[in-house]
């Protein structure tokens, strides 16, 4: 068995920046999944939103997920692999708030992640889109998103 010299430590600890920190940390190949908070007053009324189909969106051309749920129970996404999940509730004026959960997953630092969510009614005409990016703070193993809204 060989041990390093005090010299070959001295080297090793400055070869060993941040970005090479895996090196000597136990990173894992897992993706991590965060949640971004999308909020809006709809001008529209509760019962109209319940009747609404919403399209979550993460990244973009063909390396986008999507998935389009609709509103049950006043509820959005009803299982636990859901990209989107949340509520439509009523407001004291009568129109409707979504209030969504939209999951994104290890990003990278160099570009910002594309997060849209977009309803539309049963003939297809859009009546919400909201499109925002995430951008990356740079971390070890995994970054971790520096914007949790849009």
């Amino acid at each position: 068995m060989r041990f390093l010299s005090a010299i070959e430590l001295a080297l090793f600890s400055v070869l060993l920046t941040p970005s090479t920190a895996c090196l000597a940390t136990s990173c894992t190949s897992d993706l991590r999944a965060y949640d971004v908070e999308v909020k809006r007053d709809l001008a529209i009324s509760f019962a109209e939103a319940t009747k609404l189909s919403f399209e979550a969106c993460v990244g973009s051309g063909s390396s986008s997920r999507c998935q389009t749920v609709q509103v049950v129970a006043g509820m959005l996404g009803t299982g636990q692999y859901d990209l989107v999940q949340g509520t439509v509730s009523e407001l004291a004026s009568g129109n409707a708030r979504i209030e969504a959960k939209i999951q994104v997953f290890d990003g990278n630092t160099s570009s910002p992640t594309l997060v849209s969510l977009r309803a539309a009614d049963s003939s297809g005409v859009r009546i919400l889109e909201i499109t925002g990016q995430v951008r990356w703070e740079d971390e070890a193993c995994h970054p971790k998103p520096l914007d949790r809204s849009i």
